[in-house]
């Protein structure tokens, strides 16, 4: 059994983190890219950090999804899942690829 950590990081306009309904699509459009790999998640956490930093948590099944967004338009998200088989990956390199042009033509 392992666990599994995925990290992503992008760039946005920093209007999109400061402008609440700009950072919920923003935080929409990321879930959709990823939903095919990781399933439909669930919010179950949103948090404002200092500094007009915000943290969201989603989660379904035995994987979470961690999403911390800077007022500077720094994207971090960090997607946490556990196998039994310590081999098994729930996304390989062509995958994380096409997440990347997914994530660099959307934002």
């Amino acid at each position: 059994m392992a666990g599994h950590s995925v990290p992503i990081d992008f760039r946005v306009d920093p209007a999109k983190i400061t402008n609440p309904v700009e950072r919920s699509t923003l935080l929409q459009d990321l879930l959709h890219i990823l939903e095919p790999y990781m399933g439909k998640q669930t919010q179950i956490c949103n948090l404002e950090l200092g500094g007009g930093n915000h943290m969201t948590v989603y989660t379904v099944g035995d994987t979470t999804l961690s999403v911390k967004l800077y007022s500077n338009g720094l994207v971090t998200a960090t997607w946490e899942y556990y196998v039994d088989n310590m081999h098994s990956h729930k996304i390989i390199n062509d995958d994380g690829r096409e997440i990347e042009s997914q994530l660099k033509s959307k934002f």
